[in-house]
């Protein structure tokens, strides 16, 4: 049986449109293929940018996330001041990346004591383990939102849950995935496992979104390209994975629903 809470979760679900489906079933994935490129470009660990990412996650957008964790990998191979890259975060989480990156022979068991925090190590595991982990939530404000159907500044709202209400509202979105997965058998809905978050995040933060999107049209070698031009048309290409707007993407967002315009005109 769901609860009240649970039931908002499998009613935001119920509410995703295939583009959601597809950007939240392989957010993680994408996010680990970012970190494997960092990993490469930096010759750093994977299991150390993971953390790394991890830890300076805490109000931070993702895509100054991502950079935050290659300017730190930078610093760390080329023996650059940590003092000297800015992130956008708190200090004790540079911190605690600092202590990571300083690992010498690194494995999961370190990186997760040092994180600590249930959040952070949350999202480490859903990140770094997202094939086989079956039962790790990443409950931020985001989710919090989402459980209660409320929504609240998420500066205060994902660190001032107790140890029980973080505990509650994971134990929601397992039952909610252990029961969508029940329906998917007996009724054909689909099975999302642990992405079930990554969908009605994506589901709630597109439905709050502006229809219209605004690009800068810009010829590569002979071929019109569309560059995000506001934070929509950005939340966009970073949930799938591209710098540009490509034509698979376009395709989704017309059908649903969403115009394209340059500064000034439609296109």
């Amino acid at each position: 049986m769901l609860t009240v809470k649970a039931t908002q979760i499998l009613k935001t679900l119920r509410a995703a449109k295939p583009w959601h489906i597809e950007f939240g079933m392989t957010w993680y994935a994408r996010a680990y293929k970012q970190c494997q490129q960092i990993s490469k470009t930096h010759k750093v660990p994977l299991v150390k940018v993971v953390g790394v990412l991890a830890a300076l996650s805490p109000n931070n957008k993702w895509e100054r996330n991502v950079m935050d964790t290659m300017n730190m990998c930078y610093a760390y191979v080329n023996n650059e001041q940590y003092s000297d890259v800015k992130v956008c975060t708190y200090n004790a989480n540079k911190d605690k990346a600092i202590s990571i990156l300083g690992i010498g022979k690194t494995n999961i068991t370190e990186v997760e004591t040092i994180l600590s925090g249930r959040k952070t190590t949350a999202f480490f595991r859903c990140i770094y383990d997202h094939i086989s982990n079956i039962d790790t939530v990443c409950v931020d404000g985001h989710a919090k939102n989402i459980y209660t159907g409320e929504r609240h500044a998420l500066s205060s709202n994902g660190s001032n849950m107790t140890p029980r209400q973080y505990r509650v509202i994971t134990e929601s979105y397992i039952k909610e995935q252990q029961y969508n997965n029940f329906c998917n058998n007996q009724h054909n809905y689909l099975d999302i496992g642990i992405n079930t978050y990554s969908v009605v995040r994506i589901v709630t933060e597109g439905n709050t979104m502006e229809k219209e999107l605004f690009v800068r049209q810009k010829n590569n070698y002979g071929t019109e390209v569309l560059y995000p031009d506001c934070e929509t048309s950005k939340f966009f290409t970073q949930i799938h994975g591209t710098k540009i707007v490509t034509e698979q993407l376009e395709a989704i967002l017309r059908a649903s629903g969403y115009t394209f315009s340059t500064r000034g005109k439609q296109i």
